[in-house]
């Protein structure tokens, strides 16, 4: 059950299943771990991506992504690691993007502009593993219009006030 006591779908309580390190422990196996490692913006600025973080719209992102599957061990770089299939991200439950390969930086990366309209948006990367395990990561996120800035007169206001010399 939620805590607001309604079932919760199938998937759902596999998941939670499968989860359990009794359930590795007794049967083998083990499912792909997930998690955001934070966004770097088009100057190269590199932010962590926690729950709650603020986003410029119209802004090009990139979003970090790892993704692991370790072994029977639990232990990641070791001989029996599985492998990671794909990394799909979401955004509000909407495809954004499939990465199926490793970026440079060691993580999956998703360039994306966020022209998204201002609010709040849940961020979702799955990893799916070479058994066809999948897991996710979430992150709450909100998209926001900064002020606009001159350089030498700080944020700018639209009211002005015009008087006449007569």
């Amino acid at each position: 059950l939620t805590p607001q006591y309604e079932n919760r779908c199938l998937s759902d309580r596999v998941q939670i299943i499968l989860d359990l390190p009794e359930y590795h422990a007794r049967y083998g196996g083990s499912t792909p771990k997930v998690d955001f490692v934070g966004l770097v913006d088009s100057g190269g600025a590199a932010i962590g991506l926690i729950d709650g973080a603020r986003i410029d719209r119209m802004s090009t992102q990139t979003i970090r992504v790892e993704a692991v599957r370790p072994g029977l061990d639990g232990i990641v770089g070791t001989l029996d690691d599985g492998f990671i299939r794909q990394v799909e991200l979401f955004l509000n439950g909407t495809s954004v993007g499939t990465q199926t390969s490793v970026g440079t930086s060691g993580f999956y990366e998703f360039t994306r502009l966020m022209s998204d309209p201002s609010g709040s948006y849940l961020l979702e990367a799955v990893a799916e593993d070479s058994d066809g395990f999948q897991t996710r990561a979430r992150r709450q996120i909100t998209i926001w219009n900064p002020p606009s800035i001159i350089p030498g007169f700080g944020p700018t206001n639209p009211a002005a006030k015009i008087t006449s010399p007569e």
